[in-house]
């Protein structure tokens, strides 16, 4: 089995809405180095899912050429917005799910 890093879960502020937006949470906590709480764990692949289902599609464009990644937010209507470049996978899902949750929040996506 693969050991997890920080860059397979949310961070701290993503968690943090993912909580505020009725994301299940899990037993597992994680201590965020910058801040003095505990936060739910969220893996990025668990948010990800949880949103698709609940109509929010946030998934990466890989571009093989030059290796960079984009993000892109749809829902099962319409597409949302598209991202800048990154350079990996993971960071493109963390901010195309950090950005969901925004526009959640904002009322601007709704969940299913």
């Amino acid at each position: 089995m693969q050991n997890l890093t920080n860059e397979d879960f949310c961070d701290y502020e993503t968690c943090v809405a993912l909580k505020a937006i009725g994301y299940p949470l899990t037993s597992r906590e994680v201590r965020h180095e910058d801040k003095a709480v505990f936060v739910p764990g969220v893996l990025l692949y668990s948010a990800q899912k949880w949103l698709r289902q609940n109509g929010v599609i946030v998934d990466q464009l890989n571009n093989f050429t030059t290796h960079e990644f984009k993000y892109y937010i749809s829902t099962w209507d319409e597409d949302i917005c598209t991202s800048n470049k990154y350079t990996t996978w993971e960071e493109a899902l963390s901010d195309g799910i950090k950005e969901a949750t925004r526009l959640i929040i904002e009322k601007q996506i709704l969940l299913d």
